[in-house]
Order: structure tokens, then C-alpha cells, then sequence
């Protein structure tokens, strides 16, 4: 993936890290990556960030090989993945439960992390870099969302702060039994529970956390609630936790990205 952008009037005379920050959205981290691989061009020509630009120059940056200047330590796990949605920039998975996101000491080539690095050899995809932007609890299945380079994971993870959009995020959750109320907020503080570096819980010690949720619909019958669900706070287990505390149990979740 390249970045190509040609100076117009209004931007010239000003240093190219401007360009770069201020309208290529590249953040500070992966600014200093390219600068010291000599992936950025002006006129076809490796650039300092502080060169002044003129009007009509023609800036590129090359993504390509940015992730992929040491080889990658994602051992390949052929086992095939329940790919529904892909581009030039993301591919959307979902994940079945009981499987681990990212390598371990006590799991290194069982994860789904393991599954895209063989996918991505299989597809021939110059990517040694796995960068997943949605993660799920090994027990969870859902949809996983994973961005094909450090420069898409940043425009996501900036949340549209120095965009000129804004990204929201929603969560759809089925969780077992009927939930009474067709809508709430829970305001309940979360901590870890005593004793486990994994497992959260409500606890009046911990930090703020804020949930709200809606009922899309019930099923009575097998007895399972689907709820929209918007975190006001981003806690580790939030909304596992939330839903326990009031008496649920998440069966399977979804996150909705979308542009406002």
C-alpha cells in the first residue's frame, strides 16, 4: 500500500512532516519507522520530514515494507477461517469459541493470529505483521476485525480525534435470559477479582465503567435477549462483566463499525 498525495497551493512552503501529520494522518510512531527505512519520496526522491514543499510536488509514502523488514515470529496454523468481508485494507473473521487471539507461552501456534499468518502465505500477501483491531476472550466468538497494516490500525485506533470523521463503535450482544428493562445504564466500578490477572468483576474499588444498553428483541421461548450495547467507558470484560451483574450471561457478541 502506497500514500500518494500532491501538494496544492494553500500547503506549500510548509516542512513535508506537516503533510505527513497533519493530512496524511500518519502517526508520530510510524512517522519515526519511516523516516529511519527511507520509505518517503518527494518527487521520486527519499525525503527528510524536514524538507519544505512547493506546490505540485509529489509526495509518496510506501506501506509496503514497513512491517515486513524483519520476518515474521506468527508460526502458520492451516486450519481455514470463516473469512466474511475483505479488502485492500481489512479482512473481517469470525471467531468460533474456545480459540485464542494472539500466541502465548502456553499456546504459540494455535491461535487465530496463527490461522490469518497462514492465510495471508496462502494468498501470497507480502504481510508479516498480524495486527488485529477487535478482540475477542478465547471463550467469545464473534467477529474479529484485522487491518492489513500500522498505518489502517492508527486511523481506526485514533477514533476520528484527528480525522475529519467520526468512528463509532457499537456492540450487539445476545446474552441468555429475558432482560427486563427495554433500556438502562450501568455505572458500576470494575477491578480485578482477587487473585487473577484475567478476571474482572464489579467491585467498588475499581475504576469507572459506564454501559448502555437497548433490547432489540427478545426470545422468550429459548429464552435469550438481543441488545445493542454502546460503552461510555473501555474496560477490560466490560460488558461481560456488566451484563453478569445484572444477571446475564453473553452467549455471542458483534462489533458494528460505522462513520458519522
Amino acid at each position: 500500500m502506497k500514500l500518494e498525495y500532491t501538494v496544492k497551493k494553500e500547503d506549500e512552503n510548509v516542512k513535508l512532516k506537516y503533510i505527513l501529520k497533519n493530512i496524511l494522518h500518519i502517526s508520530t510512531a510510524l512517522l519515526i519507522k519511516l523516516k529511519n527505512n527511507k520509505c518517503i519520496f518527494v518527487n521520486n526522491n527519499i525525503s527528510m520530514v524536514n524538507t519544505i514543499v512547493k506546490e505540485n510536488d509529489s509526495i509518496i509514502v510506501d506501506l509496503n515494507n514497513i512491517d515486513n523488514i524483519n520476518k515474521s515470529t506468527v508460526i502458520p496454523y492451516d486450519k481455514e477461517l470463516n473469512i466474511i468481508y475483505e479488502d485492500e485494507y481489512i479482512l473481517a473473521v469470525d471467531k468460533p469459541s474456545n480459540l485464542e487471539i494472539h500466541p502465548s507461552p502456553n499456546n504459540h501456534d494455535k491461535t487465530l493470529a496463527n490461522m490469518i499468518m497462514n492465510y495471508y502465505i496462502e494468498k501470497n500477501y507480502n504481510i508479516k505483521k498480524i495486527h488485529i483491531l477487535t478482540r475477542l476472550d478465547k471463550d467469545t466468538s464473534g467477529i474479529c476485525i484485522i487491518v492489513k497494516n500500522e498505518y489502517i490500525q492508527n486511523l481506526f485506533s485514533s477514533k476520528g480525534d484527528t480525522i475529519h470523521f467520526e468512528i463509532q463503535k457499537e456492540y450487539i450482544a445476545v446474552v441468555n435470559g429475558n432482560v427486563e428493562k427495554d433500556y438502562d445504564i450501568i455505572e458500576k466500578n470494575i477491578a480485578r477479582k482477587d487473585g487473577s490477572i484475567i478476571i474482572r468483576e464489579v467491585n467498588d474499588k475499581g475504576d469507572y465503567c459506564k454501559t448502555e444498553y437497548f433490547v432489540l428483541s427478545r426470545n422468550i421461548e429459548n429464552n435469550y435477549t438481543c441488545l445493542k450495547v454502546l460503552l461510555h467507558t473501555g474496560r477490560t470484560h466490560q460488558i461481560r462483566v456488566h451484563m453478569a451483574f445484572i444477571g446475564h450471561v453473553i452467549l455471542r457478541w458483534w462489533i458494528i463499525w460505522s462513520t458519522v
